[in-house]
């Protein structure tokens, strides 16, 4: 079966056409109004390899998982409630989307289903509009033709039997367009606000390399988690949920559609919403002469965790979520969404292992920053991480997430700020090789502050590299500094 893709890009494209006039035919004055339609479509990206950490891989690597492992689903669905526009300064924001009861956004197949949010559907090629032959859609994207792609029962590709009409697992070359709204308003604006439901559902399996017991080398296994639809934390019983409610052992249990809270505050039960705010990285202006388009992405490479119960790590509820039982919780949506002025380029995913060292001082990290075993202690830790280029080759959007973010929180962060996604972090040292900084706080402060040095970005799918890391502060006042190895999957 084709993999999933580990990153679904909403792509929101501005196009402008003419006036629309409000005209009768009486000799009275006409009243012309101009208004600038908007379109909404989704990005495939065309994935090699799926982003779960390959149980193989983790059986021969030194990290093992303590509590949490983290994996890509391989569907989403959020309930949108409403998308705008504003610039932050108080004015009216501009609405793009409304809909009290709300509409589902989905993910799932490799794209980002709009069909739901809107109604009429445009097909949208290059801020072209194409046109179609009666009776066809552009709901699944175009094909190399500029030709529409049909909803199937059955994938051509996987032969995967849907039991229903669905968009086929099959990549498009440019993404539909869905007409979502008029734009009336002329400005300069540097946010997009959404209200969403808090509960949303996801579907999907992780696989960590769990040490059960550190006392006892036998117990060190790979083991794989899948998502129960009665297993949620929304059900009474979710304080006895135990590992093997959810293992899939043998792939004796497949993955179902679960509910999940990305409200993760101890209260999540009784928020019914979120309110998200993404500033937009770059000058977005509606002027009724450009054309410019913004895209909002979701990376999925670790956005679905699971946590467990394991003796060697006290159990503590994750995400303040108030469960001492087994249970799926996912990514905040504010750490692993985002938006920016225009199409990307290329779109990277490494996974990636490093051996650290934690020392009390700065001036105590080696100049090699490798950490031995006559440093004061070393662990191995694992991750995934996401960059997006814009269509010039430059990178333009970083993420880490490590795969159990409760071992040793050092490599995980993104270039996000308050102002959008600071490209100023990426210092290049030769044609793709950069090096990236990195921060923890997704509101933007500065906590957890790192870089890893000379990313080489040349390397082709399948090819690795071996580089450092370093943080200037962690939370507990310490420094860390250690050699990470990335290999390209995407």
């Amino acid at each position: 079966m084709k993999n999933r893709s580990v990153l679904s890009l909403v792509s929101v494209a501005l196009v402008f056409g003419a006036c629309s006039k409000n005209e009768d035919n009486t000799n009275s004055t006409t009243e012309t109004k101009q208004t600038y339609p908007l379109y909404l479509g989704a990005i495939a990206v065309d994935d090699k390899i799926q982003a779960n950490p390959s149980g193989l891989k983790l059986a021969d690597s030194g990290f093992r998982n303590r509590s949490i492992a983290s994996g890509s689903p391989t569907e989403v669905q959020l309930t949108v409630l409403s998308m705008h526009l504003s610039n932050g300064i108080g004015t009216p924001a501009v609405p793009i989307f409304l809909d009290n009861a709300g509409k589902v956004l989905k993910v799932q197949n490799g794209y980002v289903d709009l069909t739901d949010l809107f109604q009429e559907i445009k097909c949208l090629a290059d801020g072209e509009i194409i046109e179609l032959e009666e009776g066809q859609t552009c709901e699944c994207g175009l094909n190399a033709n500029r030709e529409p792609i049909q909803k199937v029962q059955v994938d051509p590709v996987t032969g995967e039997d849907y039991g229903e009409l669905r968009c086929p697992s099959v990549q498009p070359t440019d993404s539909p367009g869905v007409a979502a709204a008029q734009i009336d308003q002329k400005g300069t604006y540097t946010f997009v606000n959404m209200k969403i439901k808090s509960k949303a559902q996801m579907k999907g399996c992780v696989t960590g390399h769990f040490m059960y017991s550190v006392a006892s080398a036998a117990d060190d296994q790979v083991h794989t988690y899948c998502t129960q639809s009665s297993k949620s934390l929304y059900e009474t019983g979710k304080d006895s949920f135990v590992n093997s409610d959810f293992e899939s052992v043998n792939k004796s249990k497949s993955a179902e559609l679960m509910d999940v809270s990305l409200d993760l505050s101890s209260n999540f039960a009784t928020q019914e919403t979120i309110d998200l705010t993404f500033p937009i990285s770059g000058n977005f202006e509606i002027d009724g002469e450009s054309t410019p388009q913004i895209t909002l992405g979701i990376d999925l490479g670790r956005a679905l965790r699971f946590s467990g119960l394991f003796t060697d790590h006290p159990r503590e509820p994750q995400g303040n979520m108030q469960s001492t039982g087994a249970h799926f919780f996912p990514l905040e949506p504010k750490t692993n969404m985002f938006t920016f002025v225009g199409k990307p380029g290329k779109i990277m995913g490494h996974s990636w292992t490093a051996r650290v060292g934690v020392v009390d001082t700065e001036a105590e990290v080696p100049s090699n920053k490798t950490c031995t075993e006559s440093s004061d202690g070393c662990h191995e830790l694992a991750g995934w991480m996401t960059t997006i280029f814009a269509s010039d080759g430059a990178p333009i959007v970083s993420n880490l997430m490590p795969d159990d973010d409760n071992a040793l929180t050092v490599l995980k962060g993104s270039n996000f700020s308050p102002t959008g996604y600071d490209r100023e972090v990426f210092t290049k040292v030769s044609d793709g090789i950069y090096n990236v900084s990195y921060t923890l706080g997704a509101s933007g402060t500065r906590g957890l502050e790192g870089s890893v040095s000379a990313i080489d970005f040349n390397k082709d799918v399948g090819q690795s590299q071996t580089t450092s890391f370093s943080t200037s502060s962690m939370t507990n006042g310490k420094f860390s500094f250690g050699q990470v190895s990335f290999d390209r999957e995407l």
